[in-house]
């Protein structure tokens, strides 16, 4: 009997033994896509005390796998910060909308964290929220600071624009008329090992969750495209988790692209280690606006196109130089209705303010967006030089 006890003690010793020192692997590779957002923003407003901002939103996918926002803490020194500074005050709570504002703040939330998780990842914040969803179904989420300092946090909000059509943005439960939250979701995609994925959305984020810790000399991640390396920060979440990002893929332009995740692992024998993740992604296609035209005048330049007949929108989009290419985070000029086949970029604001400077030549591109908002077509470059 002790004979064989010493045997299943020497079997444990070494299975033991093989673990401790057995290299680390990624365990699993997941891709965050966005799925809902307004992308822009341009007045600051105070976050605190018993004020609270948030945003409702229809998700098109069963998971959402992050939010992040727009939105700043102070630093102690009460200098304005363009990243996260300081101790957890922030409190962000999500819910399935019911039938108004007081119902759905006196249901139970589905999920609740606060900027104590803060991300390593980004420069803006963003809150791992991993929640199941129901595609259609609006859901609200919300932002509070009942323990902050006055004046400890702002966000910021698109006014006059509502760039997200599907939401509305509120203050205390009152929507605030034509104003629009900066908020981006986002759902997962698992990636596997050798095994191409066909995607259905491009990634901001590449989260690889390791089956041990590594030191930061020890491993290295990267992402190829079309265009060669695509340079990202790399960061670690926890002792075991590397992101990637973020990244701004080109998600408008035409054809199949192809993407490779590289994460290359020094392991116990000094030898370097390749997996490779790769996938690819096809724009979901409707006819764009065709023959664009445009003339340049004092009051600046008209734009007028070809319809097409899928079109429910069409975003403007404006450039110094040519050959540009456009993701979700490019900013447009101008939004419009499907039903009209023309714009006018004015030379300058209500202001006074030059838009369009004398000697420049500008590149025009007219994306065109079917209902949804997920099937595009985008036109060829218009060029026009301002006499």
């Amino acid at each position: 009997m002790k004979k064989w006890m010493m045997v299943v003690l020497c079997l444990i010793g070494i299975v033991a033994a093989s673990q401790a020192g057995a290299d680390v692997v990624p365990n699993k590779v997941i891709a965050h896509c966005q799925d809902q957002g307004n992308y822009f923003a341009n007045d600051p407003k105070w976050l605190f005390g018993e004020r609270t901002v948030g945003q409702s939103f229809t998700p098109s996918k069963d998971k959402l796998s992050l939010l992040s926002a727009k939105i700043y803490r102070r630093k102690p020194d009460f200098q304005d910060s363009g990243s996260f500074a300081g101790n957890a005050n922030l409190e962000i709570r999500l819910w399935e909308c019911k039938e108004n504002y007081a119902a759905t703040k006196n249901s139970q939330p589905l999920f609740s964290t606060t900027d104590e998780k803060k991300p390593a990842f980004a420069d803006n914040f963003y809150f791992p929220m991993n929640v199941n969803t129901k595609p259609g179904t609006p859901y609200y989420f919300e932002f509070s600071v009942p323990l902050a300092p006055e004046k400890c946090y702002y966000y910021w909000y698109q006014y006059g624009g509502s760039f997200y059509p599907g939401g509305d943005f509120t203050i205390n439960g009152a929507r605030w008329g034509t104003c629009d939250f900066n908020f981006t979701t986002y759902y997962p995609v698992e990636i596997s090992k050798g095994q191409e994925k066909s995607m259905d959305g491009l990634p901001e984020i590449l989260e690889i969750q390791l089956s041990g810790k590594v030191n930061s000399a020890g491993i290295k991640a990267m992402l190829s495209g079309p265009s060669g390396i695509i340079k990202a920060k790399t960061s670690y979440g926890d002792d075991n988790t590397l992101y990637l990002g973020t990244l701004t893929l080109p998600v408008y332009n035409l054809g199949k692209l192809s993407y490779k995740l590289i994460v290359q692992i020094k392991g116990e024998s000094g030898n370097w280690q390749n997996f490779e993740y790769p996938f690819t992604y096809e724009l979901p296609a409707i006819e764009p606006a065709t023959d664009v035209k445009a003339t340049a005048n004092d009051s600046g330049v008209t734009l007028t196109w070809k319809p097409s007949p899928s079109a429910a929108e069409y975003r403007i989009y404006r450039f110094t130089e040519s050959g540009k290419m456009l993701g979700r985070a490019t900013r447009f000029i101008a939004r419009v209705k499907g039903d009209q086949t023309s714009y006018q970029d004015p030379a300058k604001n209500k202001d006074g303010k030059a838009l369009l400077e004398k000697g420049i030549t500008y590149y025009y591109r007219v994306l065109a967006l079917d209902k949804s908002l997920s099937k595009t077509g985008l036109s060829q470059e218009k060029e026009i030089a301002i006499p």
